[in-house]
């Protein structure tokens, strides 16, 4: 097993924990940073999926392309990221208001 196959394990066994916890979590929270969070870390389990369906070809890189623009390779990349800043602007507002 090569350092890359061993590293891509590790990120899909504890980002599938972590995706795991947010959904139980998600039952209980109603706060609308909170749900931004969960979002966000399903997000970056879907993103490591993605990586490692392209890393073992059973998705192909560029399948998904509009105006020569890899439509799941954005989505992937910049998803979780986005619902995560978005949880913190939220956060940081209603903190502010106090």
């Amino acid at each position: 097993m090569t350092t890359h196959m061993i590293s891509m394990l590790l990120n899909n066994i504890l980002w599938a924990v972590a995706a795991f916890l947010s959904i139980i979590i998600w039952t209980k929270v109603r706060e609308s940073s909170w749900i931004f969070i969960i979002l966000s870390v399903l997000a970056f389990y879907s993103a490591v999926v993605y990586r490692t369906l392209v890393f073992f070809g059973i998705v192909i890189p560029g399948s998904f392309i509009y105006k020569n623009v890899d439509i799941a390779s954005v989505i992937s990349d910049f998803l979780p990221l986005s619902l995560l800043v978005t949880a913190l602007v939220i956060k940081a507002v209603k903190n502010s208001k106090r």
